[in-house]
C-alpha cells in the first residue's frame, strides 16, 4: 500500500457525475427554451392570422364560407346562440345534403345605429332569413301591447315592421274588410295572447275601456285576454296626411291601396268631413295625454310615423329598434340585419296607396289639391289648440295661417282677409248652408267637457258649421267645425264601443 492514501474504486468516475448532470440539465433547459420560443412564435402567428381574418370580416361584411364540411346538427351544437346572434349565422334546415352546407357569416354590430355601414340584403335574402312569422303560444299571463293611433296614421306599415322585426304576428281588436290587407297581416283577426301587439283606434276604443279590459267578445273568447292592457305604443302622424289617408280609405269602401278618384271627389264635401276628422284627431291627442297620466313612463312609447318613413336609415332603424325592445323581443332587437330587412319586407304595394294614379290609371287627386289654404287654416284652428303644433306639425304646402287671418299687405292679402273674416262671421252668426246635396245630415257633438265648450248646434237646415265660443280670455276666437255630414256618401263609419 503506497503512501497512506485511501483510494476508492471508481472514484474518478464518481467525480464526473455532477458534471454529467449539469450538462444534461443545461441541454434540457436549452431544449425547453427552444420549445417555449417555438410555442410563442406559433401563438403570435395564430394571433396574426386571427387579426387578419377579423380585418377581412370588417372590410367585407358579407364574408362567405362555402362548403363547410359539418352537419347542421353538429354546427348548431358547435355554435352557441350568442355567437349566432352576434354574427347572424344562418344554417339551412332543408339542405339537400346534411354535409357541406353553404352558410353566410356576416358580422353585425350590437349598436342600433351602425347597421347603415352593412350592405343591405336583397328582398329575396331578407325573405329567406326573416320572412317567416308565427303566433305565440297561448299564455294567460301575457297581455300584448296596444298600437294606438288615429286612423290613417300608418298603423298598417308599422304592424308589418313589427311582424318582420320580431317574427311574431300583430293583431287587431276589430277585423278589416280589405282582403289584400288581411293577406298581408294574417294576425288581423286575432285579439288574444298569440300576437305581440294589437291595433286599436281611440275613436272606437277609449282609453278607460282598454285599461279596464272591457273588450269585444272576440278578445275575451277561450284563450283570449283576461285583463286590461298595460302598455301602449302611441303612433302619431301629420294630421293633414292622416286625415287625407283616412278620407281616401272611406271613399274607396275601406281599401288601403286605392287613391281618390277625381270623378268622385267633391271638395265641398271633403271640407266638411275634414273638419270633423280634425276634431277627432284632437280627441286622439287628448287620449294620448290621458294615458300618459295613468300609466308609468316605461309603459308608454311615443312614435312618429315620419321617423319610420324617413330616408335617414339610422333614424328609422333606431326607432324600430326601440319598438322591438319595448315589446320585449330583446334578442331580435340585437339583430340589426333583421331590423333592416323589416323595412324591405314591409314595403308592399298591396298595403300602400298609389300617389299618382287611381285604380283606372287616371291621375288621382293629390293632398295638395284637396287642402285649400282656407280649409287648411280652418283645420289648424282646431289642431293647433289641440296640441298638434307641440308634436312638430304645421299646416301643409307652406301655408302660414296667420296671413289668412288678416296680417299682411297687398290686394291679394286683402281678399284673403275679407274671405277669412266672412267665414268667421258666418260661423258666429249661425253657419252657412252647406250646399244642396240630398240626404239627412248627422249632428256630431263636439263638446266633451262641461263648462269648457258649448254644445248646442248652430246651423242651417241642411248642414253648415257650428261655432263654439272658446274658454274665458279667448274672445273673438271661433272654432269652425262641421256639425253634420251626409249619410248616403261612401263614408263607412265604424260604431263606437261605449
Amino acid at each position: 500500500m503506497a503512501s497512506g492514501r485511501w483510494r476508492v474504486p471508481g472514484g474518478r468516475n464518481l467525480a464526473k457525475i455532477p458534471k454529467v448532470l449539469y450538462r444534461a440539465s443545461t441541454k434540457a433547459n436549452a431544449l425547453s427554451r427552444k420549445i417555449a420560443v417555438t410555442r410563442m412564435l406559433a401563438f403570435c402567428s395564430c394571433l396574426t392570422a386571427l387579426g387578419w381574418v377579423w380585418s377581412s370580416l370588417q372590410l367585407n361584411k358579407n364574408y362567405r364560407l362555402d362548403q363547410i364540411p359539418l352537419s347542421s346538427a353538429a354546427l348548431r351544437d358547435l355554435l352557441s346562440m350568442e355567437m349566432q346572434a352576434s354574427y347572424n349565422l344562418v344554417v339551412p334546415h332543408d339542405s339537400a345534403s346534411p354535409f357541406s352546407l353553404p352558410i353566410v357569416l356576416s358580422s353585425s354590430s350590437r349598436s342600433s345605429t351602425s347597421s347603415s355601414s352593412t350592405p343591405p340584403l336583397s328582398r329575396e335574402e331578407c325573405s329567406l332569413r326573416y320572412g317567416a312569422r308565427r303566433f305565440l303560444d297561448p299564455n294567460p299571463n301575457f297581455t300584448p301591447a296596444v298600437l294606438y293611433s288615429y286612423p290613417g296614421s300608418g298603423n298598417t306599415f308599422t304592424r308589418l315592421l313589427i311582424d318582420h322585426a320580431t317574427g311574431v304576428y300583430t293583431g287587431a281588436i276589430l277585423g278589416v274588410n280589405d282582403q289584400r290587407l288581411a293577406e298581408a297581416l294574417p294576425g288581423q283577426s286575432h285579439c288574444d295572447s298569440s300576437v305581440i301587439a294589437i291595433k286599436a283606434h281611440p275613436k272606437q276604443f277609449r282609453p278607460l275601456k282598454l285599461l279596464a279590459g272591457q273588450l269585444p267578445d272576440n278578445c275575451q273568447a277561450e284563450g283570449g285576454l283576461r285583463q286590461g292592457f298595460e302598455r301602449f305604443i302611441l303612433l302619431s302622424r301629420d294630421p293633414y296626411a292622416a286625415i287625407w289617408s283616412e278620407y281616401q280609405r272611406r271613399l274607396n269602401n275601406g281599401s288601403h291601396h286605392q287613391a281618390a278618384d277625381p270623378a268622385a271627389f267633391d271638395p265641398e264635401h271633403f271640407g266638411r268631413v275634414a273638419m270633423v276628422f280634425a276634431q277627432e284627431y284632437v280627441t286622439t291627442l287628448e287620449n294620448f295625454e290621458f294615458l300618459k297620466t295613468k300609466l308609468p313612463r316605461h309603459d308608454i312609447l311615443s312614435v312618429k310615423y315620419e321617423d319610420l318613413t324617413t330616408t335617414d336609415v339610422q333614424t328609422r332603424e333606431a326607432v324600430l329598434h326601440d319598438i322591438v325592445t319595448f315589446l320585449g323581443a330583446t334578442k331580435e332587437a340585437k339583430d340589426t340585419r333583421r331590423c333592416s330587412c323589416a323595412f324591405t319586407l314591409a314595403d308592399r304595394p298591396d298595403t300602400r296607396r298609389t300617389r299618382e294614379e287611381d285604380k283606372e290609371g287616371r291621375k288621382a287627386v293629390t293632398r295638395e289639391e284637396a287642402y285649400t289654404p282656407e280649409l287648411a287654416c280652418d283645420m289648424w284652428e282646431l289642431l293647433e289648440e289641440g296640441g298638434a303644433g307641440r308634436l312638430g306639425y304645421s299646416p301643409p304646402s307652406g301655408v302660414t295661417c296667420v296671413e289668412w287671418k288678416g296680417e299682411g299687405e297687398g290686394e291679394e292679402m286683402a281678399v284673403r282677409k275679407e274671405r277669412w273674416e266672412r267665414e268667421r262671421r258666418k260661423a258666429k252668426e249661425g253657419g252657412t248652408r252647406g250646399g244642396e246635396k240630398e240626404g239627412r245630415r248627422r249632428r256630431r257633438g263636439d263638446a266633451e267637457e262641461e263648462g269648457k265648450e258649448g254644445k248646442g248646434p248652430i246651423g242651417g237646415r241642411e248642414g253648415g258649421r257650428e261655432g263654439d265660443e272658446g274658454g274665458e280670455g279667448k274672445e273673438g276666437r271661433i272654432r269652425i267645425r262641421a256639425s253634420r255630414m251626409q249619410e248616403n256618401d261612401n263614408l263607412n263609419t265604424t260604431p263606437v264601443l261605449e
